[in-house]
């Protein structure tokens, strides 16, 4: 409580002092021009056309939040490049109803945004399970491509993860949970007597980079499909 005061003290005498007038001033205009661009902006509706080559998480209620967050940072990119954007008419009830559409390019700018603002840290992994989640996703990659399939619809399990990174299994037993736990991959059950699969929710993201933000599909996998779709 008395280093809150403390602190709480200090921003009072800070504000007073010629640099924190100077400060609010340039704070409170940076604001005034935030808000007098956005008045430029016209009430648009949104429509993104690359839905249905998005990624849907179905695990948990906190994926499930997050992607709305994650669709809704898709809508204001593209709602704040409105000028940058052919304005689309559609007959709504005998009346012209105007529309922009979503871009790959914002999808990607989204992508790197999600990354860093909803990523979740791979620091939070023991090294030898972020080992172990490198691995499963470049075998799933492999995969994925070699059966021109979407990651999302592979199904893995331990004795595939076994040989392809040539582990123990006593190794991928202990280190797989952690995965599990924090939502890089989901078990699938399997039939009675059968053993359960695994599908991965990682895409690579932290491969360049310490923050990931899962169920991501990046800009190339959407434009593979549509290929695909197109063939």
């Amino acid at each position: 409580m008395c280093a809150l005061s403390y602190f709480q003290d200090n921003k009072q005498r800070e504000a007073e002092t010629l640099e924190g007038i100077i400060r609010k001033k340039q704070s409170e205009h940076i604001v005034k021009k935030h808000q007098n661009a956005q008045r430029l902006l016209k009430p648009l509706a949104v429509a993104n056309p690359y839905t249905k080559y998005l990624t849907y998480p179905h695990q948990s209620l906190r994926t499930r939040r997050d992607h709305k967050k994650y669709l809704g940072l898709i809508r204001a990119i593209t709602f704040l490049y409105q000028y940058q954007r052919d304005v689309k008419t559609v007959d709504v009830e005998g009346k012209p109803f105007e529309y922009i559409e979503v871009t790959l390019t914002d999808i990607e700018h989204a992508n790197r945004l999600a990354n860093e603002v909803l990523g979740q840290s791979l620091d939070d992994l023991a090294r030898p399970s972020r080992t172990l989640l490198s691995g499963i996703f470049n075998m799933v990659k492999e995969m994925a491509e070699k059966e021109n399939i979407p990651i999302e619809d592979i199904s893995f399990n331990r004795r595939m993860i076994r040989e392809y990174m040539n582990w123990t299994d006593w190794q991928i037993r202990a280190h797989i949970k952690q995965l599990e736990e924090l939502e890089y991959l989901y078990a699938r059950m399997g039939a009675k007597g059968k053993e359960y699969t695994y599908a991965l929710n990682y895409r690579g993201q932290a491969e360049d980079s310490d923050k990931c933000y899962l169920n991501l599909t990046p800009v190339n996998e959407i434009k593979r499909l549509i290929q695909k779709g197109a063939a």
